[in-house]
């Protein structure tokens, strides 16, 4: 997890079982399917909420 100025900027995921993610933070919400063993970075940006790389 990276954070700048008490706020989230980025963070990698890694999917042990594969399925559903969801993430909330900041009153917004992330979520989308994932594959097994596959890493996923969230980067977050107050003007456009959660963003998955």
């Amino acid at each position: 997890m990276v954070w700048e100025n008490n706020q989230l900027k980025e963070a990698v995921v890694h999917s042990n079982a594969g399925g559903n993610c969801v993430i909330k933070y900041a009153d917004k919400t992330l979520s989308f399917k994932t594959v097994k063993g596959r890493s996923y970075r969230i980067e977050y940006d107050v003007t456009k909420g959660l963003i998955r790389q």
